[in-house]
């Protein structure tokens, strides 16, 4: 019988928590997720393969604050870029829907044979994000009136309701036949996913340490 052991570390740049990332359970099913580098990375019996995976995600469902993130990714292996490539699409709701994001990303990981059963892997990944924010489900601070318990007509609204970004991310893994290990840093470029144009909100960067 095999046993798997799944370690995972994730930390935050900065002082503070500002936004984070979707996540599930169990986040080694969705490679791509994970780690850029995975792209391409199974191997059946000494074959590589290919795989497609799917995540569904419906927290705290009937609460105000009801979390759904839904995640599919299809990576495969190819000797003629000597590494693997994927695609994965993702569609996160927050807050019952007040912010929905889509995103869209591709994947391409080299891979280096350093010994005979054991392989280096370098892989980066790109995709672009689309984010709306549903206004209805606002009420915001001068909406609120000392005569009247709420009046719509005097929104303070963003400049914007729906914002695009591209989002870069890349990571390494040491694979071997009983073990993997590897490091992943999500959103590199720090892309400014403000609904105000706000030049100094910004998505902060995600580090990820794996093994297993």
């Amino acid at each position: 019988m095999k046993h798997q052991i799944i370690l995972s570390i994730i930390s935050f740049t900065g002082t503070s928590l500002l936004a984070q990332d979707p996540h599930f359970t169990q986040f080694y099913l969705s490679p791509l997720t994970m780690n850029p580098a995975a792209a391409g990375s199974i191997a059946l019996n000494g074959t590589l393969e290919g795989r497609a995976t799917a995540q569904y995600r419906n927290q705290w469902p009937g609460l105000p604050g009801n979390y759904k993130t839904f995640n599919l990714c299809w990576d495969q292996a190819f000797n003629a870029v000597h590494g693997g490539v994927g695609l994965q699409y993702a569609q996160d709701e927050v807050s019952s829907g007040l912010i929905r994001s889509n995103s869209v990303s591709a994947a391409y990981s080299y891979a280096a044979k350093i010994r005979k059963k054991m392989t280096f892997r370098m892989g980066i990944q790109a995709g672009i994000v689309s984010r709306n924010l549903k206004l209805d489900k606002l009420q915001l601070n001068d909406q609120l009136d000392p005569f009247y318990p709420f009046d719509p007509s005097k929104p303070n609204l963003p400049d914007n309701t729906d914002t695009r970004y591209i989002n870069i991310g890349t990571g390494a893994m040491l694979q071997g036949e009983q073990f993997y290990l590897g490091i992943a840093l999500f959103n590199l470029n720090e892309p400014n996913w403000s609904f105000y144009k706000n030049t100094t909100e910004s998505y902060p960067r995600r580090l990820m340490l794996h093994g297993g």
